[in-house]
């Protein structure tokens, strides 16, 4: 995955050394996990490091992979910029939802053609502001911490089009797990902090203290990873 993936370790490594697995990690920023894609005029060589990733999945024999990224940074086109979000392998300018479903698709068949089991973990909710910013000034202010998210329906509305890409993924190619339920409060904000630390390091990347609040989605992943 990308930086998402890298935020995740601490979890994914808490879960190794208690289960007492072994895994292989792979992270690039702004490098989202499918094949046949490139960013132009940005990232050009996306779609050959993720067909060194591929590769090295086949050789190792590796049969169960977890996709982690930043989906809608890929598949929603930038309104406030002329650069390309997602392209195919040639830099062909096509909707980027429509690319980014179709190489999505491809992967998906060819880990499945592999016998290789897939979890997708939908995008964490992205917050407006940096919440350490506002956990800062709502302490100083005596605010209270849990009014501060964005709205659970501003959250789903910025991840609808990625979410609606994997609604339809197939069961049989991929189990798709959602952090989103975790982070919904009772008021319908969404939640930046856990005993007053925040939860995120920026508007949507997590915080060590973060990552570890995720742990019930892992939790289902490594259950299936001790199976024989």
């Amino acid at each position: 995955g990308d930086s998402h993936n890298k935020m995740m370790m601490p979890i994914i490594r808490q879960l190794c050394h208690e289960n007492n697995i072994d895994v292989y990690y792979s992270c690039r920023a702004e490098h989202p996990p499918i094949l046949n894609t490139n960013r132009y005029p940005d990232c050009s060589d996306l779609a050959e490091y993720n067909d060194s990733v591929f590769a090295f999945i086949k050789k190792r024999g590796i049969k169960k992979v977890i996709l982690t990224a930043r989906w809608t940074k890929y598949c929603v086109q930038d309104p406030d910029s002329t650069d390309i979000t997602l392209t195919d392998r040639q830099g062909t300018k096509e909707p980027a939802d429509l690319v980014f479903e179709r190489a999505l698709t491809e992967t998906l068949t060819l880990l499945k053609e592999l016998g290789i089991d897939v979890w997708i973990i939908r995008q964490v909710p992205y917050q407006k502001r940096n919440p350490i910013d506002l956990l800062f000034h709502a302490h100083r202010l005596g605010r209270d911490f849990d009014s501060l998210g964005i709205s659970r329906s501003e959250g789903l509305n910025h991840h609808q089009t990625a979410n609606d890409i994997f609604d339809r993924v197939p069961n049989d190619q991929a189990t798709v797990l959602d952090p989103f339920p975790l982070f919904t409060l009772e008021n319908d904000r969404i939640k930046i902090h856990e005993d007053g630390l925040s939860l995120y390091s920026d508007e949507d990347h997590l915080t060590a203290q973060g990552a570890l609040f995720v742990r019930p989605i892992f939790e289902m992943i490594f259950k299936e990873l001790k199976k024989p």
